[in-house]
């Protein structure tokens, strides 16, 4: 009951004040915005009764940490894609089978290759992907 006389009351103290505003201020401009934001603090008014049980309180920690996992896991699949594309890329390229390891962010670090390279496919590899001729490894084949 005293939830009702607190809604009652504060919706009389503002009918109130925009009434003895409205009586009080000169006609022109100023009265209509004032006239407008009376209107807005008694919609407030009317609607608080019903919003006062619902919770608009949102915990946005739990909503970073689904999205830093879910970057995480995009990040992991596009890594994988690129070495996907780039071990039959360069599998197509020396008629070879290839194997790449990549860093974190994307470069070559060390690529496997299952025969031995010309020269030409050294300086290649060198020139395009960055690799250093220490981390172009011959592994032993199939």
């Amino acid at each position: 009951m005293a939830a009702f006389r607190e809604y009652i009351l504060n919706y009389l103290s503002i009918v109130f004040i925009s009434a003895i505003c409205q009586i009080v201020l000169p006609g022109g401009g100023m009265k209509k915005y004032v006239k407008y934001f009376c209107s807005l603090l008694l919609i407030v008014i009317l609607i608080q009764p019903f919003t006062k049980d619902i919770n608009l309180n949102f915990d946005f920690s739990s909503y970073n940490l689904d999205t830093q996992a879910y970057e995480v896991e995009a990040r992991e699949r596009v890594l994988a894609l690129h070495r996907q594309n780039l071990e039959k890329k360069l599998s197509e390229y020396f008629g070879k089978s290839v194997h790449v390891i990549l860093n974190e962010d994307g470069s070559v670090s060390k690529i496997h290759v299952i025969e031995d390279l010309s020269e030409d496919e050294i300086k290649y590899l060198e020139n395009e992907y960055g690799v250093k001729r220490e981390n172009i490894l011959k592994i032993p084949g199939d």
